[in-house]
């Protein structure tokens, strides 16, 4: 059958079928055909409204973010660049100067700095006639005892204790907390754990004791009593911070065992002392010794560790205590101190083969102001004798020196390497106002 319309006349002939169309060759220029694909039915919608707005919040948080880190860059490179070059503090006429090391680890201040000339003493009160119980006695001292963290360059930190003397930042403590420096760095930590930056007042090696000022006020104060009351088999308590910060305010119970004991103790130190049986650990350096009026009778000082010894702590004497501690915070020293402007070491040697040990205290430098320099005297010199009393150590030397005033004249007896016999001169002693803390 053909696929075209038959011929409607029957007696023509038939008309054969078109052509078909010419084939048209490829246009090269043309752009290919696009295949086909079906339909998934999945139609991207448009973002809403919260989607919108949490998106530019992300934004803008990022952009901030981005913003503040620029910001510190440049303040830490500004800052960096004004701490290459710092402006040098002037001391001179300045009392109250303190320098604090860019290391951040030494505090430095001049002597005298912190200290009140007009303070009017500690004042040490009788006894009450009735006796506190213990829990009253805690309850009335430990908001006055405060924790010690003392930083140095060499020995790292130590933790201790001390006490509130005046209600704007007076503070005691043991010297031997600071590390006998005023370049110590002191933290205070008050009983309620808030923490002060210290400056060191003043210190005094020979009773080992020193005051601290904090920029505080209205703080709690301890009330002081007088140990001239004690009696050996009196009830005492020994309050502060053994080992660490995590106990402070611990509160021990213990006995007077004795009296005006006098032991050494850190070379310097040849005062008396109360003995008591009541523990004190390291860290109660400092702390307050209390009586049963809840009154500081002494200052915790030492104890004997040993596997030999038991219940033996020693704590300064408040009334022995008292003008020292008044001294260094009217003045940053101790009033009454002398020095022979020289710097010693203990030594024990032969001046020469032939001749036997000698001990006394060498003679390494002098200081320009020492009585020696106009003398008969050199470095190298050994000291042997003062005023006719024999002296084997620097501990001898020091000792010695605290029966006298600013003023005095001495006879010291010397032997020198090379010279067989010794030979003595006459010095005036100087007045030590704060030269021999460092």
């Amino acid at each position: 059958m053909n696929d075209y319309p038959p011929n409607p006349d029957p007696n023509q002939p038939p008309v054969p079928p078109p052509p078909p169309d010419p084939v048209q060759p490829p246009d090269p220029l043309a752009r290919p055909m696009i295949p086909y694909v079906p339909f998934d039915g999945y139609v991207q919608k448009p973002m809403n409204k919260s989607a919108k707005i949490f998106f530019g919040i992300l934004i803008g948080l990022s952009v901030t973010f981005v913003g503040a880190f620029l910001v510190w860059v440049t303040s830490m490179a500004v800052g960096r660049l004004s701490d290459s070059s710092p402006e040098e503090p002037n001391l001179s006429g300045s009392p109250n100067a303190i320098v604090y090391d860019p290391s951040q680890k030494i505090v430095k201040n001049t002597v005298g700095a912190q200290t009140d000339p007009d303070f009017s003493g500690i004042v040490l009160h009788p006894p009450a006639s009735d006796e506190l119980q213990p829990k009253h006695i805690y309850q009335q001292i430990e908001p006055t005892i405060v924790g010690i963290v003392s930083e140095t360059s060499d020995s790292g930190s130590g933790i201790a204790s001390g006490m509130i003397v005046t209600p704007n930042g007076y503070i005691v403590t043991n010297a031997h907390v600071i590390g006998y420096s005023r370049d110590t760095k002191v933290t205070v930590v008050l009983s309620n754990k808030t923490k002060h930056p210290a400056t060191v007042v003043g210190y005094d090696r020979t009773s080992d004791l020193a005051v601290l000022k904090i920029d505080a006020n209205g703080l709690p104060t301890v009330s002081f009593g007088s140990s001239a009351a004690l009696s050996v088999g009196d009830w005492v308590f020994a309050i502060g911070n053994p080992r660490s910060l995590a106990f402070s305010g611990t509160l021990t119970r213990g006995i007077v065992s004795g009296l005006d004991r006098r032991i050494r103790y850190q070379s310097e130190n040849s005062i008396s002392y109360i003995q008591t049986d009541a523990a004190i650990n390291p860290g109660n350096s400092g702390g307050a010794l209390v009586n049963l009026s809840g009154q500081v009778v002494g200052i915790n000082s030492i104890k004997m560790n040993s596997d030999h010894y038991e219940g033996m702590g020693f704590s300064i004497s408040i009334n022995k205590a008292k003008p020292v501690i008044d001294s260094l915070i009217r003045k940053g020293y101790v009033e009454g101190r002398v020095r022979l402007g020289i710097t010693g070491t203990t030594i024990t040697e032969p001046l020469s083969s032939e001749a036997p040990a000698i001990r006394g205290v060498r003679i390494v430098s002098l200081s320009q102001d020492s009585p020696l320099q106009h003398t008969k005297a050199q470095t190298g010199d050994i000291i042997t004798q003062l005023d006719g009393n024999t002296i084997s150590s620097m501990d001898d030397l020091d000792d010695l020196l605290l029966d006298y005033q600013p003023g005095d004249s001495v006879t010291l007896t010397l032997a020198r390497a090379g010279q067989a016999d010794p030979f003595s001169i006459e010095v005036e002693l100087l007045a030590d106002v704060g030269q021999l803390q460092k």
